[in-house]
């Protein structure tokens, strides 16, 4: 399964603000990964794809709608960056919420 993770650059975080947060979660570090720039796709390639539209509702949730769509809460990223809403706080009850398809083309487009 693509990972938005994957090709990205980690590095040992050894600030000295994550001391306490080291000690008491009993690790010897943090590894991050480097921030990446999730590049929005343009409209040729939003063209390329089918967008499936969903009503924000009560209860409605990022990963819900994404298990819903794409059968893996895990991917519920690409239907924020895609309405350029990172959190559930960004959403509004009757927004509508455009799912992207097929995973490939997202997979394509984000280089993942």
């Amino acid at each position: 399964m693509p990972s938005r993770y994957n090709k990205k650059q980690t590095y040992i975080n050894d600030d000295p603000r994550y001391k306490d947060f080291v000690k008491e979660r009993g690790i010897k570090k943090v590894n991050q990964y480097a921030f990446t720039d999730m590049t929005y796709p343009t409209a040729l390639q939003i063209s390329q794809m089918s967008v499936v539209k969903h009503v924000w509702g009560v209860g409605s949730k990022l990963y819900k709608i994404a298990h819903e769509h794409y059968n893996d809460p895990t991917l519920w990223w690409i239907i924020a960056w895609f309405n350029k809403k990172p959190t559930e706080a960004h959403f509004e009850i009757g927004d509508l919420v455009s799912i992207p398809m097929p995973l490939e083309k997202i997979y394509e487009i984000l280089d993942i």
